[in-house]
């Protein structure tokens, strides 16, 4: 470039001025608002947190007291009603503790049970198959847990089938017809998903999709767990 271009050049314009003290500090202090605002927008969410899981792991249904917990790797809603009785002339005090896989919130079935709940007149009942059903997944977890809890209320639980045939010999026939000294509790499959009265001492417990199956039972479970809570005043 001669001499006579460099004097009629413009000068060049620097597109990136250096940053003075104040920018800086004003720049500095927008990302501190920025990160102290973040910070409070994740502990509102935890706290949020902590109070739902709170209110959801303890709680009150049907005058019953249930907590969420994991047991055996599993979520499991459990309530547990303290009991005493005097043997022999000394006074026991017994923790009975009910678990349910379903929330007891959202059992909701189709109840056909007439009365309140559920009264059970003898110790010894049966839980009465009625085959054919299908043989589903969850059916034996489903029918253990029914047993756990009938056994747990203070009742002696036997296995029966509602037809005897040679597939199930070993299983005593026991309807709602031919059993009037026990109670009996009959599981079929059918087109609704609850459990109704047949008649006094009887009960069956019908679902429709093996995915039912476990609600219907822990509905039932449930009925006793409310006839427990009004015993014991709660």
């Amino acid at each position: 470039m001669s001499e006579k271009d460099k004097k009629h050049a413009k000068p060049r314009v620097e597109n990136n001025p250096k940053e003075t003290p104040e920018n800086l500090e004003k720049r500095m202090a927008l990302y501190a608002y920025i990160i102290i605002g973040l910070i409070a927008i994740v502990l509102v969410a935890v706290i949020a947190y902590l109070v739902w899981n709170q209110m959801n792991s303890h709680f009150t249904y049907q005058g019953i007291e249930f907590t969420r917990i994991i047991k055996n790797e599993e979520t499991v809603y459990s309530t547990t009603f303290t009991t005493g009785a005097k043997i022999n002339g000394t006074f026991y005090i017994q923790n009975r503790t009910f678990y349910l896989r379903n929330n007891p919130k959202y059992l909701v079935l189709d109840r056909r049970i007439e009365c309140n709940t559920p009264v059970i007149a003898a110790n010894e009942v049966y839980i009465s198959i009625d085959e054919p059903i299908t043989n589903c997944p969850d059916r034996v977890r489903s029918l253990f847990d029914l047993s756990a809890s009938l056994v747990n209320y203070g009742l002696q639980v036997k296995g029966a089938v509602t037809n005897q045939t040679k597939a199930n010999q070993t299983y005593t026939e026991i309807t709602c017809a031919n059993s009037t000294a026990n109670t009996v509790v009959i599981i079929t499959q059918g087109n609704y998903t609850g459990f109704q009265e047949i008649k006094t001492n009887c009960y069956e417990i019908s679902f429709q999709e093996c995915e039912d199956m476990s609600k219907a039972t822990e509905g039932f479970t449930l009925k006793l767990l409310e006839r427990m809570a009004k015993a014991f005043g709660r």
